[in-house]
């Protein structure tokens, strides 16, 4: 069975909350109530990066939680969030105030934390043996206790530094989120220069560390809003991974900028380009929400047609149809853009674009690369470059 499926039913019997992560990542929550509010994303932020086989915490506002890891379908299990009693009032404001939401959120956390069973730890501790010996088969199960610290929220650290004109009542996140969810990248743009970029320290934080878990935060939360806009969940985990690796380089206050703006006009072109298929025929909806989300794979005009269910000969004439262009033609010009922005953003090695977009080698991804752009990638080792009038040149027909 698989695990979201056996999670759900656990989850339904035991009346707690389930989360289904990897990494800093929650793929899935299994839940009793509609709204956390955030709060399991920032319990998640806030556990370390190397966590043991099973573990448990406490909050020092009372909030329990437990995982165990699941080797066998590369991800952790985690119970949370989770109260041995009911969840009082007093227990939810300050929850609300870790998340930097308004004291008025914090009737209705209350109320969706109480939802779920209560659970203490005891109970905890003998759930996830009953989970590992379920899962990974194994009887014997070491739980070890970690120590909890919160990390920085992702609302705290929002707050523009004093010399900054803005409107009384300003919601720089909130509107930056309209942007993103509106695939707006003109206006997102504006607006970073406008309100973020303006002075020196738009941000305030007090050491490397902390802005680096900032960005972190940041990318993590942008990369699930595209989640929810209908980007495919593939790519945009494979973009949050790069981001991180370059989240891990920052040193300065214009690394901080440039990489702010990189990753949240990346999420933000994504949706828009979803905004733009959708406006098309279903067809050409199908095919687009496909491609982006095969963007790291090998794609053809057979894969494609398929397992979307067409013929060949269909796919290519509807296509046509529709667009102007061959469906061959749209998957090149994809993953170019893509290749494009590994290059330029990433500063990644035409060699190392080829393999992750899936081209079969770097001399046929320089073939393809060139027809496009009218002229060859940059940072191009010379053997490849050499070598490139080998391959034939890609078909342009389907």
């Amino acid at each position: 069975m698989e695990l979201p499926v056996l999670m759900r039913q656990f989850a339904a019997a035991s009346g707690l909350s389930v989360v289904i992560a990897k990494d800093s990542r929650i793929f899935a929550v299994m839940k009793n109530y509609q709204d956390d509010h955030g709060l399991c994303q920032a319990l998640l932020s806030s556990l370390p990066k190397s966590l043991p086989h099973a573990w448990t915490f406490v909050t020092p506002e009372g909030v329990l939680g437990g995982g165990i890891d699941v080797p066998a379908h590369d991800r952790t299990l985690i119970l949370m969030p989770l109260f041995a009693f009911e969840c009082t009032l007093q227990t939810a404001r300050r929850l609300v105030h870790r998340l930097s939401l308004p004291d008025s959120a914090a009737s209705g956390l209350q109320r969706e934390m109480n939802l779920s069973s209560p659970c203490d730890m005891k109970k905890l501790q003998n759930y996830l043996r009953f989970l590992n010996h379920l899962l990974n088969d194994q009887v014997e199960c070491e739980i070890q206790t970690l120590d909890f610290h919160w990390a920085p929220a992702f609302r705290s650290h929002y707050a523009p530094s004093a010399p900054v004109i803005r409107d009384e009542g300003e919601d720089l996140e909130g509107e930056i989120v309209r942007l993103i969810r509106g695939g707006k990248e003109k206006e997102l743009v504006r607006y970073f220069n406008e309100k973020l970029f303006l002075y020196d320290s738009p941000v305030r934080l007090d050491n490397l560390r902390q802005e680096q878990r900032y960005l972190f935060g940041a990318n993590m939360y942008m990369s699930r809003i595209a989640v929810q806009e209908g980007v495919s969940l593939d790519l945009v985990n494979q973009l949050a991974d790069m981001y991180g690796e370059r989240i891990e380089a920052v040193f300065s206050r214009e690394d901080f900028n440039h990489i702010f703006l990189e990753f949240s006009l990346r999420y933000t072109r994504l949706i828009a380009e979803l905004r733009k298929d959708a406006s098309s025929s279903p067809l050409v909806t199908r095919l687009g929400r496909y491609v982006q989300a095969h963007l790291y794979e090998p794609v053809s005009l057979a894969t494609a047609a398929e397992d979307l269910g067409y013929s060949k000969s269909y796919l290519c004439t509807e296509f046509k149809k529709a667009t102007g262009e061959t469906v061959t033609h749209y998957i090149q010009k994809s993953k170019i853009r893509e290749a494009s922005l590994l290059l330029s953003e990433h500063r990644m090695q035409v060699t190392e674009v080829s393999e992750a977009l899936g081209f079969s080698d770097p001399g046929y991804f320089i073939k393809v690369y060139r027809k496009f752009t009218g002229h060859t990638p940059g940072h191009l080792p010379v053997s490849v470059v050499l070598d490139q009038d080998q391959y034939q040149h890609a078909d342009q027909h389907d």
